[in-house]
């Protein structure tokens, strides 16, 4: 785990042997509030009953044994106390809602996220520092960068979710499902859902490469001979292909 120094905070992935029945519970109980299910305050008895029998600790366990889904936490440094708790998965569920996912380059998926009522002003920060983390993660197991995060979120959800998920990158946000949702199953839980979506930025260097490379594809297919015949693009030196003028 990497450790938020400014925070007294410890962030990452949890491992098998370090979820024991009281971790089982504290996970249960933030997600029994998740800010991606149900609104601000609000209790959900269906959600309750699901929440606890789906997430025991022998399943917490397998969960986090499996390579390409986690659970990510955010505890205090010390006492061990978890703030913030998000299932990242990069499978999405067969019988997920899914837009375009044929599309959508390599995609990590957030099935649910609560955080302790200890982090009610903090945990957007949470949000975005566990996102970073599981896209890392993920991009090693894989050896391929991830490009894109999808977080389910239910029509009940806290409004400051859809939030919390903007903030990873404003510029690309997107929100998927309509007025009233796409009904599927997300972490086992069946529902109607909305989708939002954020593409991570491409690195600086890359975009460069490939604005450099549209715009020199562009202007060789533009090239014509001395008669204004088009010329055709192969790959080689200039000398090469530019015809000589007679």
């Amino acid at each position: 785990m990497e450790e938020l120094m400014s925070e007294k905070l410890l962030i990452g992935r949890l491992m098998p042997d370090e979820i024991d029945d009281e971790c089982a519970e504290s996970i249960r109980d933030i997600w029994l509030r998740a800010g991606n299910l149900i609104g601000e305050g609000q209790t959900n008895p269906d959600l309750t009953r699901a929440v606890c029998d789906i997430n025991s600790p022998d399943n917490l366990r397998r969960e986090v044994r499996r390579r390409d889904s986690g659970i990510y936490v955010v505890k205090r440094l010390g006492s061990g106390a978890l703030l913030a708790a998000a299932r990242v998965t990069i499978k999405r569920g067969r019988v997920a809602p899914q837009y375009g996912d044929n599309q959508a380059g390599r995609p990590m998926y957030m099935e649910i996220f609560g955080a302790s009522d200890d982090a009610e002003k903090a945990w957007p920060d949470y949000l975005q520092s566990m996102v970073d983390q599981a896209r890392k993660d993920f991009g090693q197991s894989m050896r391929s960068r991830v490009t894109k995060l999808c977080a389910y979120a239910s029509t009940d959800a806290d409004e400051r979710f859809a939030d919390a998920v903007r903030r990873v990158n404003p510029r690309t946000y997107e929100k998927h499902g309509g007025e009233v949702g796409s009904f599927g199953v997300v972490g086992r839980l069946a529902g109607l859902y909305f989708r939002h979506d954020v593409e991570f930025d491409v690195p600086q260097t890359a975009r460069v490469l490939a604005g450099l490379g549209g715009a020199a594809l562009s202007l060789l297919g533009n090239l014509r001979g001395p008669l204004g015949n088009p010329v055709p693009v192969r790959m080689g030196s200039i000398e090469e292909e530019l015809p000589n003028a007679a």
